[in-house]
Order: structure tokens, then C-alpha cells, then sequence
């Protein structure tokens, strides 16, 4: 019997991690952003068209590099607001993240631009009176500026009431609940190699292990993008 409680937990924890939902949407935002490379190199911000991802509206956003480090919302979807519980734009991507770990997501943000990398975040808000306790993913995929200078950012934002998955859904979220902030549970970097000639995919060379606790190391060899002829 305790057996069973034991493997219900890790059965629970496991769909957290690797909700369904959480996946199918992330999928489709990373071949998005996989059919706007053209010779190699990452797309700009103005190939990025609205149109191409009508599904994810509602949590997407375009992110601008500010310092390094550093980048705030220029666009974001409604349910980024909803969190909130205002406007996000132009305000920090930091926002949501819980203050003992904005230092963290501060490092790999430059990893984001500078790199440049995807980046994607496991995330958790704690329940608190007349909000529910929410698990979410964060991508974040590098864009180019007109001036070609890796500085913009297409982002995703899914969040999931694992208590009331069904009734709440993958996107709504009564708006009285915000402002939200999120701890990092789990981050993984995706370093973009760039040439010329091919397009680039999104290929992880090896899995990230499973880690717990705020912040994430990734041990051994790191996931990398590299460039497949097409």
C-alpha cells in the first residue's frame, strides 16, 4: 500500500512536469520559430507574424533586451495579463519570476541574447487565498532586430492549475488572482549554432536529467542546437 501512495506521488509530480497540453503548445511555438529560419540564421522580428500561431496568441509575447540580462515585454497576450493582473507591457520579463530566483533567470537571459539560446523554465506559483496553486512553462526563443543584432525574444507563457485542470483549462485565469510570481523549479538552455546555407532545428543532442529544487544545473554534455540540411 505504501508502495502505491509512493508511486501516485511520483505518478502526480511526473504529470506536472510533463503535462500533455504543456507540451503539444510548446511543440507548436518551437516549429514556428523552426520555419521562419532561412540560410542559417535566426529569424527577425519582423517575420514574426500573428497569424502563424493564432492558438497561442493568448500567451505569447515579444520580449526586448534592455541591458544584459535584462529584457521587458514590447507585445504579450492577454493571459500574461491576466496573471498579472494589469498591462505587462513594458515592464520586466523578470516580473513573474519570485525574487530569490530573479538572479538566476538574469544569467541565463544573457545566455538567451548573447549565446544565443533557447531557454526554457519549469515554473510553480504557490497557492495563496482566492488563487490556485499554478505550475507553467516558459519559453523563450532569440529573434533578431531590424539591425540584425540578436536583441528581441519570441516568448511563450502556459500556465496550469494541476487541482482544477479540467474546469480552469490551460490559458484562463481569473484575472483577481494576479499579480503572480513564479519559482524556478527546472531551466534548460539550447545554444543556437549558426551558419549559412541550411536551416536551423531545434535538436537536443542529450536529455536534460530530471532536477528539483529552484535552480538547475545541467549535468554533463548540454543540449545544443545544430544546423540539419533541408
Amino acid at each position: 500500500m505504501r508502495d502505491d501512495l509512493l508511486n501516485a506521488i511520483q505518478d502526480m509530480k511526473q504529470d506536472e512536469d510533463d503535462s500533455p497540453l504543456f507540451r503539444r503548445q510548446l511543440r507548436l511555438m518551437r516549429h514556428y520559430w523552426d520555419s521562419k529560419c532561412e540560410d542559417g540564421q535566426i529569424p527577425k522580428r519582423s517575420m514574426i507574424n500573428p497569424q502563424g500561431i493564432t492558438s497561442l496568441l493568448g500567451s505569447s509575447f515579444i520580449a526586448e533586451k534592455i541591458a544584459p540580462g535584462m529584457a521587458r515585454f514590447r507585445m504579450a497576450g492577454t493571459h500574461l495579463s491576466d496573471l498579472m493582473g494589469m498591462d505587462v507591457r513594458g515592464m520586466p520579463v523578470s516580473s513573474f519570476i519570485a525574487q530569490p530566483d530573479r538572479a538566476q533567470f538574469s544569467d541565463l537571459l544573457v545566455d538567451l541574447f548573447e549565446t544565443p539560446a533557447s531557454l526554457t523554465f519549469n515554473l510553480r506559483s504557490i497557492s495563496k487565498p482566492g488563487a490556485p496553486d499554478l505550475h507553467g512553462r516558459l519559453l523563450l526563443l532569440p529573434l533578431r532586430s531590424d539591425l540584425s543584432d540578436t536583441s528581441r525574444a519570441l516568448g511563450c507563457f502556459l500556465t496550469q492549475n494541476q487541482s482544477h485542470r479540467q474546469s480552469i483549462g490551460i490559458y484562463q485565469v481569473q484575472a483577481e488572482t494576479g499579480p503572480r510570481r513564479f519559482q524556478i523549479t527546472k531551466s534548460n538552455v539550447e545554444p543556437v549554432e549558426i551558419g549559412t546555407g541550411t536551416n536551423l532545428r531545434l535538436i537536443t543532442k542529450t536529455a536534460t536529467p530530471a532536477v528539483t529544487g529552484k535552480t538547475t544545473a545541467t549535468e554533463g554534455e548540454r543540449p545544443y542546437l545544430r544546423l540539419v540540411k533541408t
